[in-house]
């Protein structure tokens, strides 16, 4: 007997049966209980009803008296997967079980199974029905105080790993007992074996750190195996990349995985040639001699921060506000870090000698002492601005003070041009990048330029 349900425009088959007092039932097939250990069952069972999506999970009732209501038996709540284990069960004695399985949206209780009974006698009673045949290799091994990695091998492909799975939140010094079920349309189906694992630390690399870190290298240190001599060690590194370029975009992307052979003599290495302010992450496994699979130890670090990254040149935009010059400022890229802040350098140009003079040989030092006041003749590189991280788009030149600077008024009749200084502060100091210069530009010429192209007109709005 079937029964379909509406929820919104969503349809849920739901299989059930009507016994013989005429109540709904959940049909569950192959109910198995099986202890994993002495005073430790797992249960399990497989569900016919489909789309699962549906279910908000399922609630397992048991108790040794049949004969108690059932508000008063053991209760044990899990989500879609039919699957539990119970505690602190007693051998020898017979086990009565319910599942009631519980759906979204409805507030009913949710069909209940008919009682199935086990005795808990031992280990030896399969709880799988129909097996899958062998896996060719099932194996688990601690790979930290509290995570197990669990891998096996099928039959017809030997010398693969075909699958890998790592569980997190386990107990140190625990003992586990793992088994591997194939799922398909037709249930799920379990192969034969079982392995075990306690959560002890013996055949991974032990202790892995890094130290060292710079913008463009690390060094990874750990001690060997308790339990494992290795024939080498193998690093493996992959990374990921996020920063805001120079046009104001977030870029991401992932580096491809890189692999290093070491001698099995050596616990420490160096990577070279990384990326500044980069995440990556690190894995170092001990190969055994027959070179058979082992699971990595994972350590993850972030590499310092760079010098900031390219800028366009500033653009001399044209006359705003009578003898003000009004520019458009580019933004470094952050591939390498945040930006800390910005300076905005104008340089008087006096003669062509000066042209040839690299924005590098302005220190900022120098640059902060040349202060000047209103009245005097201005004829050496000065900061006009100070910017945070957020540089404007468009900035006028000649009025008002900016982070700390005067933003002195230009002299009509000199020719400047300017750039644009990036600093990142690091913990080697700080550290700079500077844009490409400017063009020339006259407060003169471009009033000439104005006055002949009168029907231009600059409408780009400053920050300021």
């Amino acid at each position: 007997m079937g029964k379909a349900a509406i929820f919104g425009f969503c349809t849920l088959l739901a299989l059930y049966c009507t016994n013989a007092a005429g109540h709904d039932t959940y049909e569950l097939r192959d109910f198995c209980v099986r202890l994993t250990k002495n005073n430790t069952a797992l249960i399990r069972w497989f569900d016919p009803m489909p789309l699962r999506k549906e279910k908000q999970g399922y609630t397992l009732y048991y108790s040794k008296n049949l004969d108690d209501p059932l508000g008063i038996w053991t209760t044990v709540s899990l989500g879609v997967y039919p699957m539990t284990t119970i505690r602190d069960i007693s051998l020898g004695e017979v086990y009565f079980f319910k599942v009631r399985v519980n759906f979204w949206q409805s507030d009913a209780p949710g069909l209940l199974s008919d009682v199935h009974h086990f005795k808990m006698l031992n280990r030896t009673k399969p709880c799988y029905g129909d097996a899958e045949r062998a896996l060719n290799v099932l194996r688990a091994v601690a790979t930290s105080k509290s995570s197990v990695e669990v891998w096996w091998k099928l039959q017809y492909d030997p010398y693969k790993v075909n699958s890998i799975i790592i569980f997190y939140g386990t107990t140190e010094n625990t003992t586990y007992f793992i088994a591997v079920a194939a799922k398909s349309d037709s249930g799920i189906r379990y192969f034969v074996q079982e392995c075990s694992v306690t959560v002890v630390l013996e055949e991974v690399p032990m202790d892995p750190k890094v130290t060292d870190i710079t913008a463009d290298s690390m060094v990874l240190e750990w001690s060997p195996p308790l339990r494992l001599f290795p024939k080498y060690y193998k690093i493996s590194y992959d990374a990921l990349k996020d920063y805001i370029d120079s046009d104001g975009i977030r870029q991401h992307y992932a580096l491809d995985k890189t692999e290093i052979v070491i001698d099995h003599h050596l616990t420490s290495y160096e990577l070279v040639d990384l990326m500044p302010y980069t995440n990556y992450f690190v894995n170092i496994s001990a190969v055994p001699v027959d070179l058979s699979y082992r699971p990595a130890v994972r350590v993850n670090a972030r590499t310092e921060i760079g010098a900031p990254g390219s800028m366009q040149k500033p653009t001399i935009y044209g006359i705003i506000h009578g003898d003000n010059i009004q520019v458009l400022l580019p933004k470094a890229s952050e591939e390498n870090g945040p930006i800390n802040y910005y300076y905005l350098v104008v340089i008087p140009v006096s003669d062509d000698a000066e042209s040839d003079v690299p924005s590098s040989m302005y220190k900022t030092e120098d640059l902060l002492d040349n202060q000047w006041f209103d009245d005097e003749d201005i004829d050496a590189p000065y900061i006009a601005a100070k910017f945070s991280f957020k540089i404007p788009y468009a900035f006028i030149l000649g009025v008002g003070v900016h982070g700390g600077f005067k933003n002195h008024k230009l002299d009509m009749h000199k020719r400047y041009r300017l750039f644009v200084r990036a600093v990142v502060v690091s913990s080697q100091g700080m550290l700079v990048r500077d844009s490409p210069y400017s063009d020339y530009f006259s407060v003169e010429e471009k009033r000439n330029y104005l006055s002949h192209n009168t029907h231009l007109v600059t409408g780009i709005p400053s920050t300021f």
